[in-house]
């Protein structure tokens, strides 16, 4: 059995020599009314002299980086495990975590992405695969028994003798080429040999610019399905692979046009090349895989009009466009009336009754060609020209202060707000790309891995990542955030929600003998779900972890192994 924590004499901050006992791997509830130190009991005593123990039992160099907490004012604390924290506060600030990278799911989603991912082409749509000798020996049981196939390597040649080809060929046992649908020897045929249109159709980029490019095709093997061997059959396929950079043709004896494999990652259907599907093309904060545009943020920095143009009641006469209000800004405010009057924009009627042409004349303005109207010196080039031409002058301190006070952020135009580049978001698991699936509210998320799991070939190799995506989805949603998204920002959650997710996360790391604090974490909290949160809390238990919790809702405490009520 363990024996118990044990505090004497607690005195930090209002607590009178506070003595009491805490049952390890049990569920202690710390009550009273406000101001009787639960806090002070629980965080400031009880996890400051655990976290305290547990860093000072690292080295020296460790100590340097970890965050070092005052011995809490008490006489005796026993048999105390390492602590975490769970307080009722978001401290997270940065824009890139989310709540799919908090509980560690987008890890999970990455792998899951890169190993069975059905890739598009971004430029037609068509599949982007690649073949291996598994998928060569699948093609060729599929030509039906009896068939007899030619597997031929195209080599590529460049600037190369022929005779040098053929020498080099001989040397390794290979004497025959498929040439105009017959197979010829290579003794046999001199000069240029012809290029087989098939296969330049489906090898861009393997010659460099203005190089002279032919094709050889060399038969491997001769098979016939159904009588020949498939170690020989896979044999040959490597051979054809290894010899014509990763390239292989399957042509038989009858009009059926040969079948191109290709071990490269390419589209079938212009032969399109792109790279390998790898767990950081999925992740909005690697380099690889984030938005160009965006930087994976998800979000551009420009101009908002809603400050632009704060009151859309106001007319272009009463000062709708807010940046010309100001006596610096007089001077184009009477050129945008000028040229208004020139142009029939109708300047007494409230902006948002303006028609559109009327509103993209104010934003974009005058077309552009021509002097301007009615003899005016300057054209008006509109809202968007004049954050153009402050933008030119960023180097005075003045405008940078004017272009910040009417900055905003859009969503990025490339991905929409994806955060990732178009060759992730072109790759599909079950139906949808990953950015789709964090878009999703939780429950949503959690109803997909149960098709992806019934998909034979999908939960074959990644069964035991999706089970865990299930697992941590279902904890998620055990203490009542099914609404939410995985690609919501962490920063934007509320101080409940964020520590119900880190109590998730928590689950999901499987940690034992380990000390628990929270700080009312049904805050926030509908009282059929404080049920399923108590639940939650007693798997923590379960698995021989001490949870001590600040509540005050009856159903916690109820449910508690062990309370403590602090009070005058």
């Amino acid at each position: 059995m363990k024996e118990p924590i044990e505090i004497r004499g607690a005195r930090t901050h209002n607590l009178q020599e506070v003595t009491c006992v805490i049952p390890p791997a049990a569920l202690s509830v710390v009550t009273g009314v406000s101001g009787s130190g639960k806090s002070s009991l629980v965080f400031d005593t009880l996890y400051a002299e655990g976290q305290r123990r547990f860093v000072q039992s690292m080295s020296t160099y460790t100590r340097l980086f970890l965050d070092r907490m005052e011995r809490p004012d008490v006489d005796f604390i026993s048999n105390i495990p390492p602590a975490i924290a769970l307080a009722q506060k978001n401290t997270i600030r940065n824009a890139r975590s989310t709540v799919g990278t908090i509980t560690e799911i987008n890890d999970h989603l990455r792998l899951i992405w890169a190993h069975v991912g059905e890739a598009a082409c971004t430029a037609c749509g068509g599949r982007v695969l690649r073949d291996d000798p598994d998928s060569g020996l699948v093609e060729l049981t599929a030509l039906g028994e009896g068939s007899v196939v030619l597997v031929v390597a195209p080599i590529e040649i460049v600037d190369l003798p022929l005779e040098d080809v053929a020498t080099g060929l001989r040397k390794q046992g290979y004497r025959r080429l498929w040439i105009d649908g017959r197979v010829v020897r290579i003794d046999d045929e001199a000069g240029t040999l012809p290029a087989l249109p098939e296969a330049a159709e489906a090898s861009p980029g393997y010659a460099g610019a203005g190089e002279e490019r032919r094709l050889l095709p060399v038969v491997i093997d001769r098979l016939t399905i159904g009588t020949t061997p498939m170690s020989r059959a896979r044999e040959a396929l490597e051979a054809a692979f290894s010899l014509s950079r990763g390239r292989a043709l399957l042509v038989t004896d009858d009009d059926r046009p040969p079948r191109t494999l290709d071990r490269r990652f390419t589209c079938r259907e212009c032969g399109l090349e792109r790279g390998e599907l790898v767990p950081h093309l999925f992740s909005f904060n690697s380099p690889l895989g984030a938005c160009p545009e965006c930087q994976g943020f998800g979000r551009v920095p420009g101009l908002d009009l809603d400050k632009v143009i704060p009151d859309p009641r106001l007319s272009l006469q009463e000062g709708a466009v807010a940046p010309w209000t100001t006596p610096s800004g007089e001077e184009i405010w009477e050129r945008m009336l000028l040229a208004a009057r020139d142009h029939g924009v109708r300047t007494d009627v409230p902006w948002k009754k303006l028609r559109a042409a009327e509103r993209s004349f104010v934003l974009d303005g005058e077309p552009t060609g021509g002097p301007p109207l009615a003899g005016r010196r300057r054209r008006f080039r509109g809202v968007h020209g004049f954050f153009r031409w402050l933008e030119r002058k960023r180097y005075k301190t003045h405008v940078r202060i004017l272009i910040a006070r009417y900055r905003g952020y859009t969503a990025c135009g490339v991905c929409e707000g994806a955060r990732l580049q178009p060759e992730a978001l072109a790759v599909r698991v079950g139906g949808c790309n990953i950015a789709e699936l964090m878009a999703r509210p939780i429950a949503e998320s959690l109803a997909w891995t149960d098709r992806v799991l019934a998909d034979e070939r999908v939960s074959t190799r990644t069964s035991a990542l999706l089970t865990e995506v299930r697992r941590r989805l279902e904890y998620l949603i055990e203490v009542g955030l099914d609404y939410l998204t995985l690609a919501r920002q962490a920063r934007t959650l509320s101080g409940g929600e964020a520590q119900r997710i880190h109590l998730a996360s928590a689950l999901g790391a499987a940690l034992t003998d380990t000390l628990y604090c929270l700080d009312e974490p049904t805050v926030g909290l509908h009282a059929r779900d404080s049920e399923r949160l108590l639940g939650v809390l007693r798997r923590l238990t379960g698995v021989g972890n001490t949870v001590v919790v600040v509540e005050h809702d009856p159903s916690v405490i109820e449910g508690a192994d062990h309370v403590i009520d602090l009070g005058p």
